[in-house]
């Protein structure tokens, strides 16, 4: 399911998000045994939460006769102008990632730091009525992920006392959304704009919500008012 290059970037990835929650245990004076162990345990956690994230997307890929390729997010240019390109690739998610929880010490986290690429075969795609996917299929694509965290989330709080994986779901699934560089954001965003609403509200709504009064409630609630937020973004954008 997953290539050589993508279980490479899943790991590095896996492991600066499992720094950005485990780098400040909370210990009031540092016990390498204790951290360590927080780390592993994190770890864990986090893995599981990446893994239902990046195979729900594969999922929804399958759908489409497509196939995703997870990749860190990097830039190449600095600066403006042709002339001016640079050719190495700077993985700028885990840049950020790692300054916000050093200066921070732990206390912030910056948890967008990859997304996939679409890799296309269009002999599978006979019967579509492109050869190649759409924006709006890969919208959906994209939206399958911070959904299937959310829904981690409120399973988890829901069966038992699960803190840590429903707050890294649900952060997961938050900052995902945000439409920066090549994120799943930015692809719902430019490919389904109502939909990119609709879900940002569910996931929001859900994230506060779950640890307030409980999972399904939450789900419900959240499902409610991103339907308002949906249809009122819908009727504003039809009668304007």
């Amino acid at each position: 399911m997953f290539s050589l290059k993508e279980f490479k970037h899943l790991i590095i990835s896996i492991f600066i998000l499992t720094l950005a929650f485990a780098f400040d245990d909370k210990k009031p004076r540092f016990e390498f045994d204790y951290w360590i162990t927080n780390f592993i345990y994190f770890f864990l956690t986090v893995l599981i939460v990446v893994l239902v994230y990046q195979i729900c997307q594969k999922l929804a890929a399958y759908r489409y006769k497509v196939n995703t390729n997870y990749r860190l997010m990097s830039i190449q240019r600095f600066w403006f102008g042709p002339s001016k390109r640079n050719k190495i690739s700077y993985p700028i998610g885990i840049i950020l990632s790692l300054l916000i929880t050093f200066f921070s010490k732990g206390r912030i986290s910056w948890l967008t730091i990859g997304s996939f690429i679409i890799e296309n075969q269009e002999y599978k795609r006979l019967g579509f009525k492109f050869a190649h996917v759409t924006e709006y299929e890969t919208a959906k694509i994209a939206a399958s992920g911070p959904l299937a965290a959310t829904i981690l989330a409120l399973v988890f709080k829901s069966v038992g006392n699960f803190n840590e994986i429903v707050l890294i779901s649900s952060l997961y699934a938050v900052f995902n959304l945000i439409p920066i560089g090549n994120s799943d954001g930015t692809k719902i965003l430019f490919g389904a704009k109502y939909m990119y609403f609709f879900i940002l509200g569910f996931v929001l709504i859900s994230s506060i919500l779950a640890n307030l009064i409980g999972g399904i409630l939450a789900g419900l609630i959240a499902l409610f008012a991103a339907l308002i937020i949906f249809f009122g973004i819908l009727y504003k954008g039809l009668s304007g």
